[in-house]
């Protein structure tokens, strides 16, 4: 069974696929004739330019085409890369943000839980001495608002332990992101400019 090679049209620079057993074809993108030419283990195209008149602009009318779908793609991902860092950065802000919210929830929490704790224990304490039914009633429930406003407590800490964490882990990674980011963009832009340089020697072809 043939494999499948992909190489590269040298007329009009589109991607082709060919068989490892095929001798000969026509570009489908520029209609060009190419031989197959096998040297040492290296596959290689030689156009033959000869077969098609012409064939040299309508591979570059070819190539203008395709490399103005291409490069808009490009810069669409570039686009997009830069809202991903920049929705990064702003999730970043909003843990921070999210942060200072729970560290005053906390203080409010220990506070109504100190606030709580004495009520009950003072009307409790009264209300036995008085042995007064409506006292040790509500010296109870404010003992229950304890116990609520403790769970709030531990819920408050839990929280703003877990966002710590992750703020934390998200400085740490953060050198390695903006590195990544940099890369990615840098690459884009070199390949933006790579397809404009193209773009433009084969319009200069298709002017001659």
């Amino acid at each position: 069974m043939s494999e499948f090679i992909t190489l590269t049209c040298s007329s009009c620079g589109g991607a082709l696929e060919i068989t490892s057993d095929t001798e000969q074809f026509v570009c489908q993108y520029c209609k060009r004739k190419h031989i197959i030419k096998r040297s040492g283990g290296t596959i290689f195209l030689d156009g033959l330019a000869q077969v098609i008149t012409g064939v040299d602009r309508t591979g570059s009318e070819m190539a203008i085409v395709r490399l103005k779908e291409e490069i808009p793609v490009l810069e669409n991902r570039r686009v997009n890369r830069l809202k991903e860092f920049q929705a990064r950065d702003t999730y970043l802000l909003g843990v921070e943000s999210e942060v200072k919210r729970i560290e005053k929830e906390k203080r409010r929490a220990y506070s109504d839980l100190a606030i709580y704790a004495v009520l009950a224990v003072i009307i409790l304490v009264v209300g036995i001495a008085l042995t007064s039914i409506i006292l040790i009633v509500f010296g109870v429930l404010f003992a229950l608002g304890t116990l609520a406003q403790s769970l709030k407590v531990r819920y408050a800490v839990r929280k703003l332990n877990d966002l710590k964490r992750k703020q934390l882990q998200m400085l740490n990674d953060s050198p390695k992101q903006k590195e990544l980011f940099d890369r990615d963009i840098k690459a884009i832009d070199s390949e933006i400019a790579k397809k404009k340089r193209e773009l433009v020697n084969h319009q200069m072809r298709v002017s001659v």
